[in-house]
């Protein structure tokens, strides 16, 4: 559970997603996630990296969509002309 709980460690500091926003996904209480990542069984395993894979996918999309507009607007910016 110590790998799975540092991994869970860094993809909520990456994504912002907590255990509730994970639980509302696969539709059980907070503390059946909880419970999931400290559970060696294979299953559970495969589970935790499926949900996480999942949700690390929607933030780069995510990200991206900001990425792509902050270079949008930083277009903008540079091609504004004051004119006198």
């Amino acid at each position: 559970g110590d790998v799975m709980r540092s991994i869970y460690k860094k993809f909520k500091q990456l994504t912002s997603f907590s255990y509730t926003d994970i639980a509302a996904r696969l539709g059980v209480s907070r503390q059946a996630v909880n419970n999931m990542l400290g559970n060696h069984s294979i299953t559970h395993i495969n589970a935790n990296k499926w949900i996480l894979t999942k949700m690390i996918d929607e933030s780069i999309v995510n990200y991206q969509r900001q990425i792509d507009q902050l270079q949008e607007l930083r277009r903008e910016i540079e091609e504004y002309e004051v004119l006198e």
